[in-house]
């Protein structure tokens, strides 16, 4: 299959999307409260702070995602985005979080948290199962000492990226394998707007 036919996912926090979701109803209406009873200039602090809050629940519920794209695979944390070519992907874990490996650095997926108590995954992968010069090894070969394989959407999405960057990595590796990361706009961009907003709400009242 060529990389051209690589179905395109993108994986969400769920709960914290929802939770986001939520607050902006409650915020909204409340806003909509104060508008409504002509008492902005007198609650002027506390829409500040509506709206504040309204930001940074996008920037922490909303916006983080892990986006499978052809030529990478693209991490959007709340404050930052990682650009990982495939090429450079060198294996995944589960602690807290997923964790993509690209050599020395390590990328926190925010969007893919531990979700069941079971073992952390292994860094998988290397160099010879990423360039299809071994076959991955085998989950049922390993020694589990009593704590059984690795399950939960964080260990599932591991593997899945894994066998993508051993599938379509090769075809970038002629060409430089660099991971860019860079401050997000909507992320970093948008807390700090709340974090001014907040200080002029506290001024306000």
């Amino acid at each position: 299959m060529a990389a051209s036919d690589l179905p395109v996912q993108v994986h969400r926090l769920g709960l914290g999307r929802f939770v986001a979701v939520l607050w902006f109803i409650g915020a909204g209406l409340a806003l909509f409260d104060i508008i409504r009873r002509g008492a902005l200039g007198d609650y002027a602090g506390s829409a500040l702070a509506l709206v504040a809050s309204g930001l940074v629940a996008y920037a922490f519920g909303v916006r983080p995602a892990v986006i499978e794209e052809l030529e990478r695979v693209t991490v959007r944390n709340p404050l930052r985005t990682v650009h990982l070519p495939w090429a450079a992907v060198t294996g995944a874990d589960v602690t807290d979080v997923l964790r993509l490996h690209a050599g020395d650095l390590v990328v926190r997926c925010f969007a893919v948290p531990f979700s069941r108590p079971t073992r952390p995954s292994r860094i998988a992968g290397g160099a010879g199962a990423l360039t299809g010069l071994s076959p991955l090894p085998s989950r049922d070969a390993e020694p589990t000492d009593g704590a059984g394989p690795l399950v939960g959407r964080a260990g599932t999405l591991a593997d899945r990226l894994i066998d993508l960057a051993g599938q379509y990595g090769r075809a970038g590796e002629g060409e430089a394998a660099a991971v860019r990361e860079e401050w997000a706009p909507d992320g970093a961009g948008l807390v700090g707007l709340a974090v001014v907003l907040l200080l002029v709400a506290l001024v306000l009242r």
